[in-house]
C-alpha cells in the first residue's frame, strides 16, 4: 500500500500547494487530479476501514475477556479468602503475583505487537526498494545518415594558461533576525 499512500500525498500536493495549484489551474489538470485523488481517496479509505473495524473488533473481545479473566480470578481468590481456604496475606501475595503476572503478560504482548509492526515497516521498505525503475536507454549520438557536427573538432574560445575567471561574490539578503548592523549613537 506504499505506493498508494505515496500517490495520494502527491495528488494533495498537486491539489493544496499554492506554487502547483497555479501550474494546476494553468494547464486544466484540476478535474483530472480531483478525480484520481477521489478514486485512489475511496480504495485507501475503504480497505483501511475494514482493516479498522476489524482490529477494533478483535480489540474489543480480546479487552473483554482479559478484564473478565482478571476480575473472575479476582472474585476466585476473594471467595477463597472468605471460605478460609486462604488467609488474608496469602489473599494479598496471590493478588499482587496475579498483577505482577498480568503486568509482565502485557508487556510480552506488547513487545510482539511491536515486533510485528517494525517486521511490516521492513517489509515495506523492501517491497518499495524492490520496485523495477526502468531505465533510459542511452540514446545513439548519431544515426546513419546523418550530418557531422561542423563544431565537434573547433578549438575553445578562450585559450592559453591567463583567462582564469572567479565566481562572483554573492552576498546573500540579511535575514528578519540578523541584528549583526550596528547603529552610532
Amino acid at each position: 500500500r506504499t505506493a498508494e499512500y505515496r500517490w495520494q500525498v502527491y495528488y494533495e500536493t498537486l491539489i493544496s500547494k499554492i506554487e502547483n495549484v497555479k501550474e494546476t489551474k494553468l494547464l486544466g489538470l484540476a478535474p483530472l487530479v480531483i478525480a484520481r485523488y477521489k478514486a485512489l481517496f475511496s480504495v485507501i479509505y475503504n480497505s483501511d476501514k475494514w482493516l479498522t473495524i476489524t482490529r477494533n473488533f478483535w480489540n474489543f473481545w480480546f479487552g473483554t475477556l482479559s478484564t473478565g479473566t482478571v476480575y473472575f480470578a479476582y472474585f476466585l481468590i476473594v471467595m477463597e479468602t472468605i471460605n478460609g481456604t486462604l488467609s488474608l496475606g496469602q489473599m494479598t501475595m496471590l493478588l499482587a503475583a496475579f498483577r505482577q503476572g498480568q503486568a509482565s503478560f502485557s508487556s510480552l504482548l506488547n513487545s510482539i505487537s511491536t515486533v510485528f509492526e517494525d517486521y511490516l515497516h521492513v517489509t515495506n521498505l523492501f517491497q518499495f526498494l524492490d520496485q523495477y525503475v526502468p531505465t533510459q536507454e542511452k540514446l545513439p549520438t548519431s544515426a546513419p545518415g546523418d550530418v557531422e557536427d561542423p563544431c565537434q573538432d573547433s578549438q575553445p574560445l578562450l585559450s592559453g594558461d591567463n583567462h582564469h575567471t572567479t565566481p562572483p561574490l554573492l552576498l546573500s539578503p540579511p535575514t528578519l533576525g540578523d541584528h549583526t548592523t550596528t547603529t552610532g549613537v
